[in-house]
């Protein structure tokens, strides 16, 4: 028979949740901290429109990007994401396709207001060092429905 009144000795048939909710948060701190981190950083571009693009399938470990600047200044270049100089975009790309041969692919991202010519050099630049599949980055412009 049980007793009735301050019986300390029964056991404990309750949850305490609290262990778990303080676990929880500090998984979700954790979470929320690391994914800022994990995001690829961005360039700032005005992409040119076009109806036509296709969206690329193969995943492009290389995304270079021409940003715009002034005339009469040096035209910014990123290497995924990261603002680096021509020699050194020379070296990391012969790297890269001296490593994946063939598979390699480039998405070149150019600001619409970037010279044809410095695009062109860039294209240039790539065939030379042996890259065969290259797309261009665009924003996509719906065409008008008939």
């Amino acid at each position: 028979m049980a007793k009735a009144g301050g019986d300390d000795e029964g056991m404990i048939v309750d949850i305490n949740v609290t262990p778990l909710v303080d676990v929880v948060l500090v998984l979700l701190i954790i979470f929320m901290v690391t994914a800022r981190l994990s995001i690829p950083p961005t360039v700032p571009l005005e992409l040119p429109k076009a109806s036509t693009g296709e969206q690329s399938t193969k995943f492009a470990p290389l995304a270079i990007s021409l940003a715009y600047a002034p005339p009469k200044q040096p035209t910014p270049l990123y290497l995924n994401g990261t603002l680096i100089s021509y020699d050194d975009l020379k070296k990391k790309v012969a790297a890269e396709v001296k490593r994946q041969k063939k598979d390699l692919q480039v998405i070149i991202a150019a600001d619409r207001r970037v010279m044809h010519g410095k695009v062109m050099s860039l294209l240039d630049l790539l065939r030379r060092l042996g890259v065969e599949q290259y797309a261009f980055n665009i924003d996509a412009d719906n065409p008008p429905q008939p």
